[in-house]
């Protein structure tokens, strides 16, 4: 968009100077003076529009409108208005095609936004749809672009409960997993989706089946826990009764026999020692190598 200058040169000062010495009968001193100030503030006003080119068109504009408006009033008061009536309302009209050209570059811009917005929105809405395993919602042809944003609005928001209880969901399965790994000793690889879920920041296993996994994992190693729990019991059982059969006996053992070891380490030192067991006895039937990959 450009704003055109002031069509003021001195052709147009020496035809009006020409009109006034007509129209007047002032003398030649008095014209002198008239026509000198006239020509200053000719002067005046295209200074300054040269000067304020080089601003942004809104002030180059506004400029433009209190320019005129001062020559018109200065006119006004020498009873010459009438002869440039017709080019100040040229003028005018030059600015009225401006402004509603402006307003609609303003409305293009906005429009360009809001659909640029509703794809934004409907690319949401597949991807929390695909990660959720939801239906996509039906397009209605007839809606209105406002009402569909407005919709599809109300649409995330639900998504987003959804989501916040599946992070809750998560957040359970990451201590019920925490305290299993403390249990067993368990060591998990570095690719699977359980390493992945001890990351907080960790969040694209929110699918279902993602979570399926992840608690099939959970139940099989609770299943491994209960295990070895009903294992180290029996364990300790026969160890205790082994220890009072020792206890019984009058004769004193070496200090690095098993039942001097067993008279002098405390209970819960026969259950390391019979934990210690029970894995040796996994690692040979080879059950302790549990891996889910993503």
């Amino acid at each position: 968009m450009t704003t055109e200058i002031l069509p003021i040169d001195s052709l147009m000062i020496d035809r009006w100077t020409n009109q006034w010495i007509k129209q007047l009968g002032f003398n030649n001193e008095q014209l002198l003076k008239r026509n000198t100030k006239v020509e200053q503030f000719s002067r005046l006003v295209l200074d300054r529009i040269k000067v304020k080119k080089s601003i942004d068109i809104a002030k180059r504009e506004q400029l433009l409108l209190e320019t005129l408006r001062e020559y018109e009033n200065r006119l006004s008061r020498t009873g010459f208005e009438s002869d440039i009536c017709e080019e100040f309302e040229n003028m005018k009209l030059k600015q009225k095609e401006l402004f509603i050209e402006k307003k609609h570059q303003e409305l293009d811009l906005k429009e360009e936004k809001y659909i640029k917005e509703l794809d934004q929105l409907s690319q949401n809405e597949r991807s929390l749809c695909q990660i959720l395993t939801a239906t996509i919602m039906d397009i209605i042809a007839d809606e209105t672009l406002i009402k569909r944003i407005e919709r599809l609005r109300g649409y995330l928001d639900e998504l987003d409960k959804l989501k916040t209880e599946r992070l809750t969901t998560i957040k359970s399965y990451r201590i019920r997993l925490n305290n299993l790994i403390d249990r067993l000793n368990f060591k998990l690889d570095n690719p699977s989706t359980i390493s992945q879920l001890l990351d907080e920041n960790y969040e694209s296993c929110l699918t279902t089946d993602a979570l399926g996994r992840i608690e099939s994992l959970l139940i099989e190693l609770e299943c491994k826990s209960a295990e070895q729990d009903n294992y180290v019991n029996v364990l300790v059982g026969k160890l205790e009764k082994l220890y009072a059969k020792l206890a019984r006996d009058d004769a004193t053992p070496p200090k690095r026999s098993a039942a001097y070891i067993l008279r002098h380490n405390t209970a819960e030192t026969v259950k390391q020692v019979c934990f210690s067991s029970w894995i040796s006895c996994c690692a040979m039937k080879k059950e302790t190598s549990i891996e889910i990959t993503t």
